[in-house]
């Protein structure tokens, strides 16, 4: 993964962090909302979703990691449609 990449999931994550305390007291409706939101983003981001797996996934490979891990690494159009359905029943 490039310094690049690293400092961004660093940064999402201590955004998840941060958010943490006020996802944890917010009310259903503010979660369900969320939750939607979070499903069409999905919907809307699915083919740069793919494709930065794809590269994920090529890394993966040449880094040696074994297929069965690889298999579940990798995102299709099923298995992000399979997420979306979980964030939004």
């Amino acid at each position: 993964m490039s310094d690049t990449a690293v400092e961004e999931v660093e940064l999402k994550a201590r955004a998840a962090r941060s958010a943490a305390p006020a996802l944890a007291t917010a009310g259903v409706a503010a979660t369900n909302s969320a939750l939607l939101e979070i499903a069409a983003a999905l919907a809307e981001n699915s083919e740069a979703i793919l494709a930065a797996n794809a590269l994920d996934i090529e890394r993966a490979r040449g880094n040696g990691l074994s297929e069965s891990m690889i298999e579940g690494l990798t995102l299709n159009d099923k298995r992000i449609h399979a997420r979306q359905e979980g964030l939004t029943a």
